[in-house]
């Protein structure tokens, strides 16, 4: 796919928030993230899911957003079939996240 592991910038409405638990990363890290969580991110042309790692062994120091919070997301795609058939799938992998005002 033409997007694999490009960074894009992304703009849309915080919708289905999910809190991650903590994790212990299979890339080799030491120590537990904290703070980890997902959410779709939502325009009016469809929707992305983003993933947002955690920290290492410091809890509460990622800033989250908020359900319908209007974001800019730069972001890490990936791009993936995770069946074997020809469907892709997308995950962003939240780089910055920075919280607008209003909608």
């Amino acid at each position: 796919m033409s997007y694999h592991l490009h960074s894009v910038t992304l703009q849309g409405t915080v919708r289905t928030l999910q809190a991650g638990l903590p994790t212990v990363w299979e890339d080799g890290s030491p120590c537990e993230q904290y703070d980890s969580y997902r959410f779709t991110l939502e325009d009016q042309t469809g929707s992305i899911e983003v993933a947002v790692r955690g920290v290492c062994g410091r809890p509460g120091a990622v800033r989250t957003v908020s359900e319908g919070d209007h974001v800019t997301v730069l972001a890490l795609i990936h791009a993936f079939q995770g069946d074997g058939t020809a469907l892709w799938a997308f995950l962003a992998m939240a780089q910055e996240i920075m919280v607008l005002k209003g909608p």
